[in-house]
């Protein structure tokens, strides 16, 4: 990287999750000078509006996307950190018309200099999460066709207080 500037950190969230639920990882990187981007996903979020339903990880890499052109059109460095689904929604959103080497070779300021997944979904060309990992005793489809997981809590900060769970 030619600056000595800290790039700017774009956090996409897992799935059974809100942006919030990384407050102490954003506040702990907004403490060490990095600003730090979390847009929201619409498949995960407005959950009272009328469209949720249709929402689909096209809707989430879209969404990503938009903010992260709009990041490296200010000429920002760009680091994707990526959690769980995010993995597969930061792949789908970052092409190469949007890394930092596509844009410095035209001369240009700006792009996605690291892709950094962690505890994310990275799969190959055809592959679901289900077909890769398979049916869970805690899977429920609600009753407006969305995914659910039944005691997310549980499952997903077993390792916390109750009250931070």
């Amino acid at each position: 990287m030619a600056s000595s500037h800290k790039p700017t950190l774009v956090l996409v969230q897992g799935s059974f999750q809100l942006p919030e639920v990384y407050y102490k990882l954003s506040d702990a990187l907004r403490a060490s000078g990095y600003r730090v981007e979390q847009p929201g996903l619409p498949s995960l979020t407005d959950q009272d509006k009328p469209d949720f339903a249709s929402k689909s990880l096209t809707d989430d890499a879209l969404a990503i996307r938009s903010k992260v052109t709009q990041l490296v059109e200010e000429g920002q460095t760009v680091v994707m950190v990526m959690h769980s689904y995010g993995g597969l929604v930061g792949t789908e959103a970052v092409t190469k018309d949007l890394s930092f080497e596509q844009r410095e070779s035209q001369g240009l300021a700006g792009g996605v200099l690291h892709l950094f997944y962690f505890a994310a979904f990275i799969l190959t060309k055809g592959q679901s999460v289900l077909s890769t990992f398979g049916e869970s005793p805690n899977n429920l489809v609600k009753p407006n066709g969305r995914f659910a997981l039944d005691n997310t809590a549980d499952i997903l900060y077993h390792d916390l207080p109750a009250t931070e769970a």
